[in-house]
């Protein structure tokens, strides 16, 4: 039975991730563009600019991948307290704290990361100003910027899940108890 719960929980966990992922980059590349490159996310995919719905689209891939990372914390810790819920030296509370612990920092480290590395490759590449071009609906440049995104997060990827996993302990597994 403890497996067919965990089964349930990573599968509505999965859905509920794919969710918070996709809108949540979506929002937070929003303001970042009307903050930052000035112009609005909606306004531009409303035009059928396809170079930002190239460049969302590369993020909120990127970001879901890197989030990703963080679901087997998730679900180590949530099959600990399932398997034995007295021996959890955290409890029910604090197992779902944890597990909100590792969902968040994962996208703030993966969205954060996007962010910085297309920030350093602009930098480096300045004799292009990509987000202009981006915003003026120029994808080869939307396509660059995707493509730095991409090799980023193969990159990132492992390095997202040890972050997270040293910053946010993981609860005890108990006591145990050898018989002879």
């Amino acid at each position: 039975m403890v497996r067919v719960s965990l089964g349930l929980v990573q599968l509505v966990l999965s859905i509920f991730l794919a969710v918070a992922a996709v809108f949540g980059t979506y929002r937070l590349f929003g303001r970042l563009k009307k903050t930052r490159a000035g112009y609005d996310l909606e306004d531009e995919l409303k035009k059928g600019n396809a170079a930002v719905a190239t460049l969302l689209t590369a993020v909120m891939v990127a970001v879901s991948v890197l989030v990703q990372e963080s679901v087997y914390p998730v679900i180590g810790t949530l099959t600990i307290y399932l398997e034995d819920p007295s021996g959890s030296t955290v409890g029910l509370w604090g197992s779902l704290a944890i597990c909100a612990g590792h969902l968040l920092l994962g996208f703030l480290l993966a969205a954060g990361s996007m962010e910085v590395a297309s920030w350093i490759f602009q930098r480096l590449a300045s004799r292009i100003d990509h987000e202009g071009e981006i915003q003026r609906g120029n994808v080869a440049a939307a396509f660059v910027m995707a493509g730095v995104i991409c090799v980023t997060t193969i990159y990132m990827r492992d390095g997202i899940s040890s972050v997270t996993k040293a910053l946010i302990p993981r609860p005890a597994l108990g006591a145990m108890q050898i018989l002879r």
